[in-house]
């Protein structure tokens, strides 16, 4: 069988091992919530095709992405980890049609679920991952289908310029990031966005900038850029 390219060898995360738990905390291991994670997508009946490992502070972080094929061409269903051994954030499993889990310990997803390293937190765990579970194909479909609602509304070149200059002019991304959304409209950097002229194609734009935003506001402006596309979508209105 050959290697999937897009996916890292998950045996890496073998080499940290957590702390050792006491009484109050619980070592739950990198490896452990990778492959929870695997377990949400795969029980959905959905294929894994990619991952994103990073491994920070001498093994004491780890960020993971998994994306899962679904029959639905660019649009992967994702689960997120946040993993941190030196107690810096809670145990975090996020999943949905977009997710966001970074290095600066934002995480973030249509559904989400954190837990301190406290004794019971395994099973804790178990249960939330259950009823993650049970609602995460109706919350897929449902942000599948805004995604689609927003394809439909067609764009000229200037309105979609209007729409990412009027997000910086109220302050909603910084100037860096509009300058970023405006080369991504007028020039995507990935094929899967090459001809959306639409409202997707600006969101799209749009959320490509926001990684350029400072990493203490990043999960903010990125909620902030769904709630305005989200804005003009029902209102029917364009810039």
């Amino acid at each position: 069988m050959v290697a999937n390219p897009n996916i890292t060898d998950v045996s890496v995360l073998d080499d940290y091992q957590p702390p050792p738990s006491t009484d109050t905390y619980l070592g739950i291991g990198h490896r452990y919530l990778y492959d929870a994670a695997q377990s949400i997508g795969e029980d959905l009946g959905f294929r894994l095709i990619k991952n994103n490992i990073e491994i920070t502070n001498k093994g004491n972080r780890a960020f993971i992405s998994l994306f899962f094929d679904t029959g639905l061409a660019n649009l992967p269903f994702m689960v997120g980890v946040r993993s941190c051994y030196d107690k810096s954030a809670k145990v975090a499993i996020v999943s949905g049609a977009g997710i966001m889990v970074c290095s600066n310990l934002c995480a973030w997803g249509d559904m989400m679920v954190f837990r301190k390293h406290t004794p019971n937190a395994k099973d804790d765990l178990k249960n939330l991952i259950e009823n993650m579970k049970s609602q995460a194909v109706p919350r897929y479909r449902s942000a599948i289908h805004w995604s689609n609602e927003t394809k439909k509304r067609d764009l000229t070149d200037t309105q979609g310029k209007k729409i990412i200059g009027s997000a910086l002019a109220t302050g909603l991304v910084p100037h860096r990031a509009f300058l970023q959304a405006m080369e991504h409209w007028e020039k995507p950097p990935f094929i899967e966005f090459v001809g959306e002229r639409n409202l997707w194609g600006v969101y799209n734009a749009l959320t490509y900038g926001v990684h350029l935003t400072p990493t203490n506001s990043r999960l903010q402006t990125a909620i902030n850029v769904t709630n305005y596309i989200k804005d003009i979508q029902e209102r029917n209105a364009l810039l």
